[in-house]
Formats: C-alpha cells, sequence, structure tokens
C-alpha cells in the first residue's frame, strides 16, 4: 500500500513510502504519464476511484503485472498493488491456446461440432458450418431441433433414432447421410462422431461432418457408366452369338449356293431338248409310223436313240436329286441353327441346371459348317459320367462360340497343315465342371497372355475386345472362371471354362 498526502502532489520526493521494493523517487519516472498517474490525479482532485487491471510495472528489472486500485483519503489517496503477473500470464497462455485451437478447427475441411448426447442438440460448430449448409453458425447451436429437422426425409428415420448414441467399441463411428441445404439442395454428408469410451452417458458427443457430395456424385456416374459398360459388353456378347450364327449360316449357305449352280447348270445342259425333237418327229410321221420306224434311216435309229436320252435323263435325274437333298439339308441346318439361336435367346438370364455335354454339342454344331470348309479336324474327349452344370445357357453358348471361333481364326493364322481342335470336358476340383478347347495354331505370347481378358486388348486386325472379356465377366457373373493357356507363339492355346455343378449334384457327391 502506497500513501500520498495532498501536500505530495507537487513534490512526490517528500513521500517516503515503498514502491514495487523501491523508493516512490525512484518509481517516479515510471508512474509519471502512466494509467495510474492518471488515476492518482483524478483520485486527488476529483476524489474518483479507480481500478486498474493487469497494469504493467517494472519490478526488478522485470516487466510484471498488477491489479490496482486507487481510493482518495482525507489529504491524500491510497494505492493497492495487487501482484497478478502468474494469473495474467496463465490467461495469456490460455488466450494463445483458444487461438490456436480455433485456428485448427477452423482450418478443418469439415464442420467440427459438439452435441448434447441426451438431445444431439449441437452446442457449438466450428465456422465452417455455414458454407456447408447455407445456415448461420449461431442458428446450428440456438435451435435445439436443427440436425433433426435438416436431415433429408428419406435419411431421417433410419439416421435420427439411433444417429449419435450408437458407436463402435472405441468411441468411434461414421455414418452417410443426406441434409437439406438453405437453399434447398441436397448434401451428402460422412458424419465421425467421437463418444466417451468409458461409456459416460452425460459426457459431451464430438465430431466432424464431412460434405461428401462431390464424392456421391462421382460414384453415382461411375456407377452408371459400369452399368453402362456392362450392358454395352452383354450387347457385345450378344453380338459375337450373333455374328457365330450369321457366320455359320453363310457357311451352310455357300454350300446351298454350289448346289443351286449346279443344278441351274444341269437344267441348262439336259438333253431333253434333244427328246423334244424326237418326239416331234413321231408326230411329222403320224399315220406312216411303222414305215418310218423301219424303213427309214433316221426312223431305224430313233428307238436306240431315245434309249440313250432316257439313261442321261436318268443320270441327271440322280445327280439332282443328289444336290436337291443336299439342298434340303442344308436349309435343315441353317433352320437349326436359327432355331437353337432363338431357344438360347429366348431364356437369356435364366439359370438351369444344364448337362455340359449338350451345350458344348450345341456350341459345335453351329460351328460345323466353318469346320468342314477350313479343313479342321475336331476331336471330342468327354470324360462321363458329369454332374449337372447350374448355369445361363445363353451365356455359356456365348462363350463357348467365342471361344472355338478364336481357335479357329488360331488355327487359320498358324503355319499347321493338320489344323487341329480338340475339345474335353471332364469333372474339376472344387465343384466344377471344365471344358477345355484347345488349339494347335498360332499360340500367345506371354506379355499378351497377362493382357487377354482385359477391355478392349485384342491382336486381331478388325477386333473389338470385347469377346473374352465379356465371356471372363459372364463366367464370374455365373461363379464360374475362365482361363487360358499357352506355351508361347505356335505353340497353340487352350481356353478351360470352368462351371458349377449344380447344388443337388454337390449334395449327392457330399451324401
Amino acid at each position: 500500500v502506497v500513501t500520498w498526502n495532498a501536500a505530495a502532489e507537487k513534490n512526490w520526493r517528500r513521500t517516503r513510502a515503498s514502491v514495487l521494493g523501491r523508493n516512490v523517487l525512484e518509481a517516479l519516472p515510471e508512474l509519471v504519464g502512466s494509467p495510474l498517474r492518471d488515476a492518482l490525479d483524478a483520485a486527488l482532485q476529483h476524489g474518483r476511484s479507480a481500478v486498474l487491471e493487469n497494469l504493467p510495472l517494472r519490478r526488478h528489472g522485470a516487466e510484471n503485472y498488477f491489479q490496482t486500485r486507487v481510493f482518495p483519503i482525507q489529504g491524500g489517496v491510497s494505492v493497492f498493488l495487487n501482484d497478478v503477473t502468474a494469473a495474467w500470464q496463465a490467461e495469456r497462455e490460455l488466450r494463445a491456446s483458444r487461438q490456436k485451437f480455433e485456428t485448427l478447427v477452423n482450418s478443418v475441411e469439415g464442420v467440427v461440432w459438439e452435441a448434447d448426447p441426451r438431445t444431439n442438440a449441437f452446442t457449438f460448430v466450428s465456422r465452417r458450418a455455414e458454407s456447408l449448409l447455407g445456415f448461420p453458425q449461431e442458428q446450428w447451436t440456438r435451435d435445439p431441433a436443427f440436425w433433426a429437422e435438416h436431415l433429408h426425409p428419406d435419411d431421417r428415420k433410419r439416421v435420427a433414432a439411433h444417429h449419435r448414441n450408437e458407436a463402435a467399441p472405441d468411441g468411434n463411428s461414421s455414418r452417410e447421410y443426406r441434409m437439406i441445404a438453405a437453399d434447398g439442395r441436397t448434401v451428402w454428408v460422412r458424419d465421425y462422431v467421437n463418444t466417451a469410451p468409458d461409456g459416460d452417458a452425460t459426457a459431451p458427443l464430438r465430431g466432424i461432418l464431412i460434405d461428401i457430395t462431390a464424392q456421391k456424385e462421382a460414384e453415382d456416374k461411375l456407377a452408371g457408366l459400369n452399368k453402362q459398360l456392362v450392358t454395352t459388353s452383354r450387347l457385345a456378347g450378344m453380338a459375337e452369338v450373333a455374328t457365330g450364327v450369321l457366320h455359320n449360316v453363310g457357311n451352310v449357305l455357300n454350300s446351298v449356293s454350289v448346289s443351286a449352280t449346279v443344278v441351274s447348270d444341269r437344267l441348262k445342259q439336259s438333253r431333253v431338248i434333244n427328246l423334244r425333237r424326237a418326239t416331234a418327229m413321231l408326230r411329222e410321221k403320224n399315220g406312216h409310223l411303222a414305215e418310218f420306224l423301219t424303213s427309214d434311216p433316221k426312223g431305224k435309229l430313233l428307238p436306240e436313240y431315245l434309249g440313250t436320252v432316257a439313261e442321261q435323263l436318268a443320270t441327271e435325274q440322280a445327280e439332282m436329286l443328289g444336290e436337291v437333298t443336299s439342298l434340303n439339308q442344308n436349309i435343315e441346318h441353317i433352320k437349326e441353327i436359327v432355331a437353337m439361336q432363338q431357344s438360347y435367346a429366348t431364356v437369356s438370364g435364366a439359370f438351369e441346371h444344364l448337362t455340359p455335354i449338350e451345350l458344348v454339342e450345341d456350341a459345335l454344331r453351329m460351328n460345323s459348317a466353318a469346320f468342314e470348309r477350313h479343313r479342321v479336324e475336331l476331336i471330342r474327349d468327354y470324360a462321363t459320367p458329369l454332374p449337372l452344370v447350374n448355369v445361363d445357357r445363353h451365356k455359356v453358348l456365348q462363350i463357348l462360340i467365342n471361344l472355338i471361333r478364336n481357335a479357329k481364326y488360331a488355327l487359320d493364322a498358324g503355319n499347321h497343315t493338320d489344323k487341329r481342335l480338340v475339345v474335353r470336358v471332364e469333372r474339376a476340383s472344387d465343384g466344377m465342371v471344365a471344358i477345355h478347347v484347345r488349339d494347335n495354331g498360332v499360340g500367345i505370347a506371354p506379355e499378351n497372355l497377362a493382357r487377354i481378358f482385359n477391355h478392349g486388348f485384342t491382336t486381331k486386325k478388325e477386333g473389338h475386345g470385347f469377346g473374352l472379356h465379356s465371356g471372363a465377366n459372364a463366367a464370374r457373373e455365373m461363379h464360374g472362371r475362365l482361363s487360358a493357356h499357352s506355351d508361347g507363339p505356335d505353340q497353340g492355346a487352350t481356353f478351360t471354362l470352368e462351371l458349377p455343378v449344380a447344388e443337388t449334384q454337390l449334395e449327392r457327391v457330399a451324401a
């Protein structure tokens, strides 16, 4: 406590009190012009009291902070100095820590929040709250029902009832849901929630709301592209089957065309014209036919000539009957191919219990004309007995036709004169039936073997790279596998399609 009397107002030197551990005379230069001097003047001249918080003064060479109270007294003034340096430093550190905390919280790419665990009402949100939904920061905390009221109607029942009160054992959880912004936009958020690990139901909930709208839109776009890709691959697979059908129909039509040309040529060269001339000659001699046949030189040759013409016509008839029979067979083959394709198309997407050998034979029949035309030796190697497989008939046909056509192209491009295609069907492990399509054609280079099932990859000049890719996808959709093996160029290749055994068959095997 320092006391001055009124007489000391103009002459501080007469004061003998101690200030800050020093003589007032020594402290005077620091007091003049300071807030303390102003307070002293006000107390001495006007009788006013004053309280100065955190007044900085030097003490023993260091700056200290004092809470200073100034009271007018009779004949002077009293000053009470209370050293609050420690408290002031603690407050300054707390203020700096809070500033750092606010800087950190407001720099997070999301809304940092705190909520009452009993009501889910926000008690604190960071500044990014306004940019997330467009509502002022204070509205989030002022309205206890803000969070629940701005949930998307389709998510409100699912999220509001359990959302923040359910957490993982470590106290952390996250959920994705939609909220409605001030302008009516739908905003997708991922809410990371932290609850008290010790299960304290009164502890505040804390978390972060992250805007994932762009991510969700990208996911929807990607899903649409994937769906479009699947549809494109599906159509490409159907195109493979259709191309196979057209290719084989074309091969049969070549035979039809040859037979039709032969019949046309035979008809143009037919001896029936000579028979017409002979009959015309007989009509001219009507009434004198006996004399003509016995006396006329031409008439005597006519019976033998008619016999020769009859033999020639019989030969022509046999040849044309053979060609017509071939035509009928080829037409029936075309009808069979078309009918088979139609039957497969009508059951697309349905899983059935089917005999694997019948599926293979259907694919081979649709390519039989190509084998004959390209002189391919077909070898069947079927193990028996074989269980039924549970597959989509159309997808299996799509895969097998593509494998057989690829094998035919590989044989055409190879250097072997003995083109050989081996189709083997056998029981494989893991409840599968394996169909192997092996050729002795051009083979596959090692660097291509790893990419052969990639979308868009092809070694054909006019290929589109859908066939094997869509075939591998179709096999997976049926819970099967499609794989390839080759020892290298000019070493042939083997493609293996594995199809799942029907469940009833598996149960019988297990029994």
